[in-house]
């Protein structure tokens, strides 16, 4: 296959891909979150600190925007402001230990979803779709 045809059917799979996940989110009965508040979860989850600045860029919303949807999450108690210590002006936003949990409860609950959906695949497909996913890591690390 050529790199354009590759590109291509990479453009056009991914957006289907992201569309059963937050499918599968919302048809989760515990999963009390919107989509771009799953994205904070999961963005602080893996990368333990971050600014509203780095959050609003990750979920391609604006500052405000963001302000508001973290606001929300604060007010739950699942993400904790800090302010930094050498430039007060700069606020830290963590999962406190309330929103870690629901991270990895959502998280959980979605791979199990689809892992339901990989049970019937034949072996050969689970094997070239996971190495997929390893090349897939290393292009977008």
């Amino acid at each position: 296959m050529q790199s354009n045809e590759l590109s291509k059917k990479f453009i056009d799979i991914i957006p289907r891909a992201m569309q059963s996940i937050r499918e599968e989110l919302r048809n989760s009965a515990r999963a009390d979150f919107s989509v771009p508040q799953f994205r904070v979860l999961a963005y602080l989850g893996r990368n333990t600190v971050a600014t509203n600045g780095d959050l609003a860029q990750h979920v391609g919303v604006t500052a405000p925007t963001m302000s508001r949807l973290v606001n929300s999450l604060v007010e739950r108690k699942l993400v904790i402001r800090t302010t930094d210590k050498t430039d007060r002006r700069e606020i830290k936003l963590s999962l406190s230990s309330k929103g870690l949990a629901k991270h990895s409860e959502l998280r959980d609950s979605t791979k199990d979803r689809f892992a339901r959906r990989f049970e019937n695949l034949k072996i050969e497909d689970k094997k070239l779709l996971t190495h997929a996913l390893k090349v897939m890591e290393g292009l977008f690390e």
